[in-house]
């Protein structure tokens, strides 16, 4: 007979509903698959390619996530803003700087098509089957009135 003070342990799995209410367990989702590239435009090195993946309608977070899992090459850092969501700070140990006017700039090239900047960041940005998700590395100036950044690519 087990006691009050007996723990007993479940392994937990990630469910949630989907549209026609059936439950959905995170082990039962099919993954898409992303190339990673690690750019820094400053330095002018060689980027890093990295093959990743993410759940069906995963956001890029949880892809950045599970490469540091699985890859040791792979590092990255990021805050959590109340307001915009995570914010990526650093990647394979390389941060981003008020003062030096540096910051990993999040770009996307689809299948065949032109690199663009994504709108959003990344806890909210779904990659794409194939997609090119590019971290780049690069500097920003200040407007001609000093008030707002302005974001531009280093080649």
């Amino acid at each position: 007979m087990r006691g009050s003070s007996d723990l007993f342990l479940f392994p937990l799995i990630a469910a949630w509903t989907t549209r026609d209410n059936t439950k959905m367990a995170e082990t039962d989702c099919k993954t898409i698959s992303f190339v990673l590239v690690v750019k820094n435009s400053i330095t002018g090195a060689q980027p890093l390619n990295y093959d990743a993946s993410v759940v069906e309608r995963g956001i890029l977070l949880g892809g950045l996530k599970r490469l540091m899992d699985t890859n040791p090459n792979f590092k990255f850092t990021y805050t959590e803003n109340p307001d915009f969501g995570p914010y990526l700070e650093s990647v394979n140990g390389v941060a981003g700087n008020l003062a030096e006017h540096t910051y990993w700039e999040l770009l996307s090239q689809k299948e065949g098509g032109k690199v663009i900047p994504l709108d959003v960041g990344i806890g909210c940005y779904i990659p794409s089957k194939n997609e090119k998700i590019i971290l780049n590395f690069t500097k920003w100036s200040e407007s001609a009135d000093g008030k707002k950044p302005i974001a531009h690519r280093m080649s």
